[in-house]
């Protein structure tokens, strides 16, 4: 994995500044952080399968308002549920490279996360 790309990316929050904004950094590391617009992460979550499994992670915080999503700082201490989440109900496939690129990055900046146990700093505005 390319850490490089985890360090201060504001790849797919560009071009989009004044609109909402998720910045994930590595609690104690804040050289590791990622900006992503909220438009990418609404094509990631917004349409979760209702499996009767009940919703986790970035689906739930994202489709009640809470945790990540609720606005202001947020500590991520369970990665893995927000890992586990994302490889489970965020959509594989995606009509444009910028998605899957940002489906990508914040898929590798969590796996980083969990495989170094590290939490989360979640910032949502």
């Amino acid at each position: 994995m390319d850490t490089g790309r985890l360090k201060g990316n504001t790849e797919f929050y560009d071009g989009f500044e004044g609109e909402g904004v998720i910045t994930l950094s590595i609690d104690g590391r804040p050289e590791y952080y990622i900006e992503i617009w909220d438009g990418y992460m609404d094509g990631f979550f917004c349409n979760p399968p209702l499996d009767g499994k009940g919703w986790n992670g970035f689906t739930r915080d994202y489709n009640q308002c809470e945790g990540a999503f609720e606005g202001g700082d947020f500590l991520i201490t369970n990665v893995k549920e927000y890992l586990d989440d994302m490889q489970v109900t965020a959509p594989k496939e995606y009509e444009d490279e910028a998605s899957a690129k940002c489906y990508a990055l914040l898929l590798d900046f969590l796996t980083f996360a969990c495989e170094n146990s590290y939490h989360i700093n979640a910032n949502y505005f």
